[in-house]
């Protein structure tokens, strides 16, 4: 099977698949982008996983590639079955004014101009470096996929301590997707990991615009979009082909899809495995994906505990469970049974004396301070400083405070940005090295889950300026 052919049976697998679990009622074509942009990367993370599990087992790639069609057409059958009960309208299109407005013809024109920069922007950048940029790209995440790609039987020897730097227990997502596609090619080509690094990053765009656009409309998601394509360090870091950007996708994803699932209660449990399985994803993709999970389902149940009855706990768990469960099974697999320890967590002596340092906490809270102000590489004004200002203004939305979607999301980024915190007090490498070379990168996971929370809760500017200028309300 081609490359090509892979990547399309890739695609529209994780497009059946998020039909099969949206919302019934709705039509097959309703909510096209968003539940494109969903598919594609949980197509991507669906087939990683069968990949894993086939170098596990010693299933061949052309026995693979057989049971993937076969799974898409199983797949395909049902949606077309369940698609009979359609009655050919969004669940989720949104009431705001859909803007043929001179400001939503401005902020279209903004959007556009900004879409089609980045683009060119990161074609060039892709035809420049097709290995990416920086060491993490050549030296792990495409390594990775190579010993995977090359090792055939002897796969499990790539995870080996030996190479300096090469950090064999980082999860597979990436490396396995990149491993996956040369094997539908026959070949190695840097163009795959290099369409991976594109696809995830406007993914990551489409994502954010069409989730806000279903919730809040089209104005407000043209603002989020072009704040997204705005961060210069997103577009950099999305084309470096390291994973942080994927990692973002995932928690994205999973975040849109706990509020999608508190707009429509009746199919919520549907849309809540999608939002498990997309947070498994993550924790897949990336160490710190494990944090993210965590910090998820710390949040989800210390809300449901505080507000809702045991059955109501159990029948919004169950949902996650059910796709998460498997999912950590796989990964305890990976991390027990092939890859050797981490070097995080190597000494528990170490981490307990850096543990006690103050002066530890003093510059972990500088360097937290001072990146939140020039994280992602500015010009002239922080989009830090932009998105608490815009909520300030214009006041919070009042339909936002409904569900327990947007407590547990705002609460799981609270908490993964305390798990950062504590990383880096226990960390075994030099402190200052170790912060200047990845809290950029940490900020630039929580960005895009951090523009969807804002854009979602705030007023947007047809909304404000109908109510006459009230007092702001901030978030």
């Amino acid at each position: 099977m081609g490359g090509l052919a892979g990547a399309v049976l890739c695609a529209a697998t994780g497009f059946v698949l998020i039909s099969l679990a949206w919302p019934r009622g709705a039509a097959l074509r309703s909510d096209l982008l968003l539940k494109a942009s969903l598919g594609l990367g949980g197509g991507l993370g669906f087939f990683s996983f069968l990949y894993f599990l086939s170098l596990v087992f010693c299933i061949p790639a052309r026995t693979l590639a057989v049971m993937e069609v076969v799974i898409f057409v199983l797949l395909s059958i049902l949606l077309w079955i369940r698609s009979h009960s359609s009655h050919g309208q969004s669940l989720f299109q949104s009431t705001a004014n859909m803007s043929a407005s001179l400001l939503g013809q401005i902020l279209a024109a903004g959007f556009t101009l900004s879409l089609m920069g980045s683009l060119y922007r990161c074609l060039k950048e892709l035809a420049t470096n097709p290995n990416g940029t920086g060491w993490d790209a050549f030296a792990i995440w495409n390594l990775h996929g190579r010993f995977l790609f090359r090792g055939g039987e002897h796969w499990r020897d790539g995870f080996s301590s030996l190479i300096p730097w090469f950090h064999p227990d980082y999860p597979l997502l990436l490396p396995g997707s990149i491993a996956h596609f040369w094997s539908y090619l026959g070949r190695e080509t840097t163009l795959v990991p290099a369409a991976l690094a594109f696809a995830f990053t406007f993914s990551t765009v489409a994502l954010l615009f069409s989730a806000v656009s279903a919730l809040r409309g089209r104005n407000q998601s043209l603002l989020a979009g072009v704040m997204l394509l705005g961060t210069p360090s997103f577009l950099r870091q999305g084309m470096s082909q390291y994973a942080d950007i994927p990692l973002g996708f995932f928690l994205l994803a999973a975040i849109v899809l706990l509020s999608l699932a508190d707009r429509v209660p009746q199919s919520s449990f549907s849309l809540l495995a999608l939002s498990g399985f997309m947070m498994g994803c993550a924790a897949w993709t990336k160490n710190e994906g494990l944090l993210f999970l965590t910090a998820f389902l710390v949040a989800r149940l210390g809300i449901l505990l505080a507000r809702e009855n045991w059955p109501t706990r159990l029948r919004h768990m169950a949902p996650l469970a059910a796709t998460i469960v498997p999912i950590l099974l796989l990964i305890g697999y990976f991390k027990l049974s092939l890859a050797p320890p981490g070097e995080l967590f190597s000494s528990a002596s170490s981490m307990l004396q850096k543990a006690i340092e103050p002066h530890r906490y003093w510059m972990i809270a500088r360097w937290f301070l001072r990146d939140f102000l020039r994280f992602g590489g500015w010009i002239l004004i922080p989009g830090t400083l932009l998105v608490i200002a815009y909520p300030m203004i214009l006041g919070k939305d009042a339909e936002s405070r409904s569900g327990t979607g947007m407590a547990v999301s705002v609460w799981t980024l609270v908490l993964a940005a305390i798990g950062y915190f504590a990383i880096y007090v226990i960390t075994p490498y030099d402190l200052r090295w170790h912060l200047m070379w990845s809290l950029d990168r940490l900020f630039l996971q929580l960005w895009p889950s951090v523009l969807f929370l804002v854009f979602v809760a705030v007023r947007t500017p047809e909304s404000a300026m109908s109510l006459g200028n009230p007092e702001p309300e901030g978030i």
